[in-house]
């Protein structure tokens, strides 16, 4: 019953009922890691073309260098993951600056999407898959 579900929970448990899915929260189940890599791939889709597509295409549109471009776009791609802490702000301003030198060098999005969900599919799943099994990962 979704009513008993942790707290948290409750939300992903009513979209895999809306899914047709029966899965337990607490089970790692396929369908659990199939949803994962549906965020990883949604992350990837919006962030890259939004992030680095439509801010470099747009703000070179609007008259900035393309190293202001490209610089606004990593510390833009950095601000929004500050959550991670200071590692991960760093770490996605260098990422940001790689990815927008290479689109600007190729004009293609398609490499950066698929790197993006395979990061992302790589540290939710392994997170998935090690969490209480190593000593590193809370």
């Amino acid at each position: 019953m979704i009513s008993d579900a942790p707290g948290g929970a409750k939300e992903l448990r009513l979209v895999g009922n809306l899914l047709g899915t029966d899965f337990k929260m607490m089970g790692h189940t396929t369908t659990l890691r199939h949803l994962l890599l549906a965020s990883a791939a949604f992350n990837a889709i919006l962030e890259e073309v939004i992030v680095l597509a439509y801010f470099i295409h747009r703000t070179e549109q609007l008259g900035w260098k393309s190293w202001q471009s490209v610089g606004g776009s990593a510390l833009l791609r950095g601000a929004y993951h500050l959550y991670q802490g200071f590692g991960g702000f760093i770490g996605n301003i260098t990422m940001g600056v790689i990815f927008g030198t290479l689109y600007k060098r190729w004009g293609r999005v398609m490499p950066f999407l698929i790197a993006h969900f395979l990061i992302d599919a790589v540290a939710f799943i392994g997170y998935d898959l090690l969490a209480g099994k190593v000593s590193w990962l809370p």
